[in-house]
């Protein structure tokens, strides 16, 4: 909101964002909760795809080391986001 001229755009987002929610307590908790876990889900998703991406190239390069370290790496991960699920 820094980042905003002043005007009334800035005066709406202001307001909005320090008035009272117009969602229930419970439910606002259940957005946030949700939000998060769907921003966790994205990232894991996208370093599951770097990670493939890395142990073909390792593979392709016939380097071994790095392979078994990237294969570690992504079993890690993956117990990881059991764990959070």
């Amino acid at each position: 909101v820094g980042g905003l001229a002043e005007g009334p755009v800035r005066d709406k987002i202001l307001a909005m964002l320090m008035g009272e929610s117009p969602y229930r307590e419970e439910w606002a908790d259940r957005l946030l909760t949700d939000t998060i876990r769907k921003i966790y889900r994205k990232w894991y998703k996208e370093r599951h795809r770097v990670l493939r991406r890395q142990i073909v190239k390792a593979e392709e390069d016939g380097n071994d080391e790095l392979c078994a370290r990237l294969i570690r790496e992504k079993e890690r991960l993956s117990q990881e986001e059991k764990r959070l699920a």
